[in-house]
């Protein structure tokens, strides 16, 4: 993605011990996208630009447009000079099934009212099915997903404010990677290039440098995905879903540890792995690359940069 359009740069006064100074600051920039899907706006989201194609097409997956990349005819920019809108074609096919589907819900909204948050996480795991994917994870497998994603991260040095998420095979090997200012955003894009570039089938694990919500674990389980680890703490509401729908859930994934939520089966905790964490400690602390914009802002140590309680 091109900075020239993600990150703009401002005059600031900054204040600090020794009395303040006039310093430009990188700022990450975040504007509006609607979404079109056969020509009707359906979704809208403040994002940063650059990698809206990736974007429409994951949010067209985790919102259950789409069950198949086939599902998707074109995904395109307005032919305007108006940057902020992106098209989605469906199939035919694909189109009638949710002109049902939704009726369908119509129907019974007008029946039970508004959904209650149970009814809610039956909604999605009623429209999803669980992971085929079968794999075992160790820590030191978590830890080298984190160390790889965040090496690969553009805007988080210079701005201190973005979200970034990769998803990874079983060798972790980064598949595809998203970041923007907004996290479900992030994930959208990591998941929209996997589905536009045919590696889909191929992701087990996908990392986030955010809390695990609702509704990232919910992206997680519709992209059938085997984990979702993430740098800071699951809400209960992500817990219980992650573990109806079979979804393993690792979060405070830090050098020395992780702390497991769900499909505790999917876990390496034998002696040998726990071992095998610490002693791969040294290499597993973070190593993103700071700018002078970023040091000013305080985040001077690898590790200590506020990713933790993203």
């Amino acid at each position: 993605m091109p900075f020239d359009r993600n990150i703009s740069v401002y005059s600031t006064r900054r204040v600090r011990e020794d009395g303040d100074v006039t310093v430009p600051d990188s700022i990450a920039v975040e504007e509006p996208l609607r979404i079109f899907v056969q020509n009707k706006p359906m979704g809208f989201t403040l994002r940063t630009p650059g990698d809206d194609i990736a974007l429409a097409a994951g949010w067209c997956l985790t919102g259950g447009w789409i069950e198949h990349p086939e599902d998707i005819v074109s995904v395109h920019h307005a032919e305007s000079s108006e940057t902020n809108d992106v098209f989605v074609e469906l199939t035919e096919k694909r189109w009638q099934e949710i002109r049902d589907e939704k009726e369908g819900r119509f129907a019974d909204d007008l029946q039970s009212g508004e959904p209650s948050g149970q009814q809610v996480i039956e909604d999605l795991l009623n429209h999803v099915k669980p992971s085929p994917k079968i794999a075992k994870i160790t820590g030191k497998q978590l830890q080298t997903c984190r160390n790889r994603l965040e090496n690969r991260q553009k805007m988080f040095g210079p701005t201190g404010c973005t979200h970034a998420a990769a998803l990874f095979d079983m060798h972790e090997r980064i598949l595809s990677l998203g970041e923007d200012v907004g996290r479900h955003n992030a994930l959208d894009k990591a998941i929209g290039h996997a589905v536009l570039e045919g590696t889909l089938d191929q992701a087990i694990v996908a990392f986030i440098t955010s809390r695990a919500s609702f509704e990232m674990v919910g992206k997680a389980i519709r992209a059938q995905l085997a984990f979702l680890a993430c740098t800071s703490g699951p809400t209960s509401l992500a817990i219980d879903l992650a573990k109806k729908a079979g979804l393993s859930l690792a979060a405070f994934v830090r050098p020395k540890g992780f702390t497991a939520y769900a499909g505790l089966e999917r876990f390496d905790f034998t002696k040998d792995s726990v071992k095998e964490i610490l002693e791969n400690t040294e290499n597993s602390s973070s190593v993103l690359s700071f700018t002078p914009q970023t040091e000013n802002h305080g985040f001077t140590l690898p590790g200590a940069c506020g990713k933790e309680g993203k």
